[in-house]
């Protein structure tokens, strides 16, 4: 039996902004691939800092493993290389010089030179060329895995010079930190931002209380995808429905998707437990007790609508009151 649809009645937004941690109040969550809720085992290939999801990698690797023909896994994890915006652009071939490749394994200056000299036997003109002298102070380029030298005010390398340009000289900032890795990737996030503020707290709240319990695990890309579906319910909280009407609701809308429906129902109910409160005192006057609010595992119930009423009123009196169970 469910308990019918209400608001929370008065207080429970006060609750539910008392009960959200800060790191749970964000509107995009990302959590390290080692949480045990809603992180993954660690992806196999080395370096990767993204959750495994399937065969021990991340879903790229994964991706990259079945396009390569399903190779053994440990040959493939030990042959992959870092992502592309965090490998290293390629360094001339003249000993000693930082800049990057620009043509025929020369940086700019260096094709330059060879070119205009004619294009002599390349490996013989390399082995002739004087010692370069390197940048003051060891200066780098401004992107943090780029071990190449500056090659104009920017403080980028030739390569992620031409790259800034391309894409309408931004703030270098915010360019530079385009490069960092970026170990959740959408479908390890969770965003919140298209539900309403009531609605947002209560999936919040129930996140917590899933990470806190951590009785199992959840991917975030489930949680998406219930957010999305609660979105478009256009409801202003869980609790606008009861726990059967979002069963239904969610067989019909998820009939493929169990596990962004069993959310909502999680969520649900976790929501209505703050509300509604827990305890013999809570649960005592009602027809229909939830265990799982009396300390019970699941979500079993004890119905007493089938019981005649007749002589309750003698069960203080055998100790069956408020006050019991003892203890």
């Amino acid at each position: 039996m469910s308990a019918p649809a209400h608001a929370g009645g008065p207080g429970l937004l006060e609750r539910l902004v008392a009960a959200v941690r800060p790191e749970f109040r964000s509107g995009v969550l990302t959590f390290p691939a080692a949480d045990p809720v809603f992180g993954g085992t660690e992806c196999q290939v080395a370096g990767c800092q993204r959750p495994a999801r399937g065969r021990g990698l991340c879903p790229g690797h994964l991706h990259r493993w079945a396009h390569a023909g399903r190779p053994a896994l440990e040959v493939f994890a030990a042959a992959q290389e870092p992502w592309r915006r965090q490998q290293p652009n390629q360094r001339c071939r003249i000993s000693g010089c930082g800049n990057g490749v620009c043509r025929q394994g020369l940086c700019q200056l260096h094709f330059q030179r060879w070119d205009r000299g004619g294009r002599p036997d390349l490996p013989a003109w390399i082995a002739g060329q004087p010692a370069v002298k390197a940048p003051p102070d060891g200066a780098r380029c401004a992107i943090q895995h780029c071990q190449l030298w500056p090659q104009a005010a920017s403080g980028l390398c030739h390569a992620h010079q031409a790259t800034w340009r391309a894409n309408g000289r931004p703030d270098l900032q915010v360019f530079a930190a385009s490069f960092l890795p970026a170990p959740a990737t959408l479908s390890e996030t969770i965003e919140l931002g298209q539900l309403g503020g009531r609605l947002k707290l209560e999936i919040q709240y129930a996140l917590q209380c899933r990470r806190d319990e951590a009785a199992g695990k959840i991917a975030p890309a489930v949680v998406r995808r219930a957010v999305g579906f609660l979105a478009a319910s256009e409801v202003v909280s869980l609790l606008d429905r009861t726990e059967a009407q979002w069963r239904a609701l969610a067989g019909a809308k998820l009939p493929r998707d169990p596990a962004a429906g069993r959310f909502v129902i999680y969520a649900s109910r976790r929501v209505a437990d703050l509300a509604d409160g827990c305890g013999w005192e809570t649960e005592f006057p009602r027809d229909v007790w939830l265990m799982r609010r009396l300390g019970g595992p699941g979500n079993q119930t004890l119905d007493f609508t089938g019981i005649p009423s007749r002589g309750c009123a003698s069960w203080p009196s055998a100790g069956c009151g408020p006050g019991w169970p003892p203890g």
